[in-house]
């Protein structure tokens, strides 16, 4: 387990099985838990992947600690995510 400093506040970050991240939904790499708060991510993702999905939760938990989450819908927050995740590593 790693932590991550997130607008100044401590996300634990876990590796995990398939079968543990199911329990938060089907066909997920990684999720964010705000009740943690805590990002689990598969941990037999290639290190390309694993950064990329990390980059996706963290921006999730940017999000939720920042508050801007709440004025958001869905939609919305999963393309911010996906456009951070996808953001090329300079």
């Amino acid at each position: 387990m790693r932590e991550l400093l997130v607008l100044g506040k401590s996300v634990k970050i876990s590796y995990v099985s398939k079968s543990e991240l199911k329990a938060h939904g089907e066909d997920l790499w990684g999720v964010y838990l705000p009740e943690g708060p805590e990002i689990l991510i598969y941990k037999h993702l290639a290190v390309k992947r694993r950064l990329e999905v990390l980059r996706h939760e963290v921006m999730h938990a940017m999000l939720d600690i920042s508050g801007l989450s709440t004025i958001l819908n869905e939609k919305e927050e999963e393309a911010i995510c996906n456009l951070v995740e996808n953001f090329p590593t300079l």
